[in-house]
């Protein structure tokens, strides 16, 4: 669209994205770390719903109202992720599976990566 007939200001675009994105990348995915790292025993059975929507409700809601900002260009990957791991996700194992341990640092490496975006304004 022609920012001349935009009906928002691009100043304000610019900052709802920026506001948006990084509460979705910078506050929802290492509550998601934390709860699943720290409050297990607190939480109980509760602590997986809690990371489960910080970590895809929060980031996917937030990110795509900020792409309404901009262009739309979420992938579908990270959807086909989120429902593989909820697939193998079972409360009953006895030790921590392959895939946990690789959903772990991708998850870490994806927070470094949209820390290092959110202060590189890329």
């Amino acid at each position: 669209a022609d920012e001349a007939s935009s009906p928002i200001d691009p100043d304000v675009g610019v900052l709802v994205h920026g506001s948006l994105m990084f509460v979705a990348w910078g506050v929802c995915p290492p509550a998601a770390i934390f709860i699943a790292r720290y409050l297990k025993p607190q939480l109980r059975h509760n602590w997986y719903r809690l990371h489960m929507g910080l970590a895809t409700g929060g980031t996917l809601l937030l990110t795509g109202l900020g792409l309404l900002f901009v262009e739309l260009t979420l992938g579908p990957g990270d959807v086909v992720l989120g429902v593989l791991a909820n697939w193998l996700f079972s409360p009953s194992r006895t030790g921590v599976p392959w895939w946990d341990q690789l959903h772990w640092w991708l998850g870490r490496g994806v927070v470094l990566l949209a820390l290092a975006q959110i202060h590189l304004g890329l």
